[in-house]
C-alpha cells in the first residue's frame, strides 16, 4: 500500500511540475512546450502563429518579426534568399521545449555566399563569425548575450569605419572601400590610379611622393587624417 502511495505521489508531483512549466491546454493539444521567446503565447494565443485550418502562417510570423519582414521585402540578406524556396517553419520549428534554440547557426559549415549573397574572400575567409557580427541580441526577449547575426550590413565601411583615414568629401565620399582596396590587402593591391581617377596626373618627381607629402593631414594618436582634396600649397610653391 505504501509503495503504491509513493508511486502515486511521484506521478502527482510530476504532473504539477509539468503544469507549472507548460499550460494545461498546451499539454492536451500541442506536441510540446513552446520556446522561451513564444512562451507568453502558450495556450491562449495560438492564432498569433497558426492560421485556422492552414497551419503556421508566414504573414503571421512577419507581423511580429518585423526586422525579418523588412529584410525580405528589401530583397537583401539571408532571409530574402531563404524565403525564395522555404517558409519560416522549415527552419524554425517550435513546440520542442523552452530551451530549444530555433535560430542556431552551424558556423563551421555555413555557406555564406549562397545563403547571404556576400562572398567571404581573401582575409574575410579567415575571420570568425563574431569578428564581423559583433552586435548582441540585447533587445530580444531571450539569449540577450548571444550574437545577432542578422544586423550586419555588407558595406565595407560598416566594419572599417574606424580604419578610414581618408575622410573623403563629394563624389569620393559616396564610394565604398572596395572601389580601391581588395579583400586580400588594404595597401598592396590598390586599384586607385591617380592619373585616371583624378584630374591631376602624377608625373616625374610627383610619382615618388607619398599622399601626405601633398595632401594636408592631421596626425593624432599616430593616425593620419587626410583632408582631401586640400593641398599643401605652401609646400608646392617652395
Amino acid at each position: 500500500m505504501i509503495k503504491h502511495l509513493n508511486i502515486l505521489f511521484i506521478l502527482l508531483f510530476s504532473v504539477v511540475t509539468w503544469a507549472q512549466s507548460e499550460g494545461i491546454l498546451n499539454q492536451l493539444l500541442a506536441p510540446g512546450p513552446l520556446i522561451s521567446g513564444h512562451a507568453k503565447l502558450e495556450g491562449k494565443d495560438c492564432l498569433k502563429c497558426h492560421e485556422a485550418g492552414k497551419g503556421v502562417s508566414v504573414p503571421l510570423c512577419l507581423e511580429c518579426h518585423k526586422d525579418i519582414k523588412t529584410q525580405i521585402y528589401s530583397k537583401k540578406g539571408f532571409h530574402s534568399i531563404a524565403m525564395q524556396s522555404k517558409t519560416c517553419i522549415n527552419c524554425h520549428t517550435d513546440h520542442k521545449g523552452r530551451d530549444n534554440d530555433t535560430t542556431l547557426v552551424d558556423q563551421k559549415n555555413f555557406d555564406h555566399l549562397s545563403k547571404t549573397g556576400y562572398d567571404l574572400k581573401g582575409k574575410h575567409a579567415e575571420l570568425k563569425c563574431q569578428e564581423c557580427h559583433t552586435d548582441k541580441r540585447t533587445n530580444m526577449q531571450v539569449r540577450k548575450s548571444d550574437i545577432r547575426f542578422l544586423s550586419k550590413q555588407s558595406s565595407c565601411v560598416s566594419c572599417h569605419k574606424k580604419d578610414d583615414i581618408h575622410f573623403y568629401k563629394g563624389t569620393w565620399a559616396q564610394k565604398d572601400c572596395n572601389a580601391c582596396h581588395s579583400n586580400n590587402s588594404w595597401k598592396n593591391e590598390l586599384t586607385f590610379n591617380h592619373n585616371t581617377d583624378t584630374k591631376f596626373k602624377l608625373i616625374e618627381k610627383h610619382v615618388d611622393l607619398k599622399c601626405h607629402d601633398c595632401h594636408k593631414v592631421d596626425k593624432k594618436n599616430n593616425i593620419f587624417k587626410y583632408t582631401w582634396p586640400k593641398l599643401q600649397q605652401d609646400g608646392c610653391l617652395n
